[in-house]
């Protein structure tokens, strides 16, 4: 059975069975057909795949009062906004370590500044961190493009921090702090 379709398809698509101009135009159309294989080749090696820019953050639990760390993976920038707090907030970022007994950032990078510290003055939606580039530097896993970020205020105060993809709506910026907190 399985040689009677073999040789059923290789019968039917000779071209010994075309006579005249039909040999020569099916000859005509494979070789334009070879022909443009290259340049289309080209084309989707030119064709630019853009991914939508995300950016995800999980808080991570903490017992200690006036301090927040987010576990954040980003393909693109982001900022880190506060509202509903007034004062200075210090924030700092962990490019790479362990969490819960797991690797974490081991394909990612720094997104902007090391550290940095802010202070909010009005308890509307302030930017207190850039990001100037995506957490992930490499491909991998979620987890290993992921940079923790932690965030210092003070304990009384109880901010709502969140993380938006660059092109969000903008906020109002913040100052720098006089002191740090520690």
């Amino acid at each position: 059975m399985k040689n009677q379709l073999k040789n059923l398809f290789v019968k039917n698509i000779s071209l010994k069975r075309l006579s005249g101009k039909k040999r020569y135009i099916v000859a005509a159309i494979i070789a334009i057909e070879c022909a443009s294989l290259p340049a289309a080749a080209q084309i989707i090696n030119k064709v630019v795949f853009q991914t939508r820019p995300t950016v995800t953050a999980v808080e991570i639990p903490t017992p200690e009062p006036g301090l927040s760390r987010f576990l954040v993976v980003s393909n693109a920038p982001f900022t880190v906004r506060s509202a509903n707090m007034i004062g200075d907030i210090d924030l700092s970022v962990h490019k790479s370590g362990d969490i819960n007994g797991q690797r974490f950032g081991d394909s990612a990078q720094m997104p902007g500044p090391q550290s940095g510290c802010a202070s909010v003055s009005a308890p509307s939606e302030t930017t207190i961190y850039q990001a100037e580039r995506k957490t992930a530097a490499t491909r991998g896993t979620p987890l290993s493009q992921a940079v923790i970020m932690q965030i210092k205020y003070d304990p009384s105060a109880a901010p709502n921090i969140t993380f938006a993809k660059d092109n969000a709506a903008p906020a109002a910026i913040a100052g720098a702090c006089e002191y740090v907190i520690s």
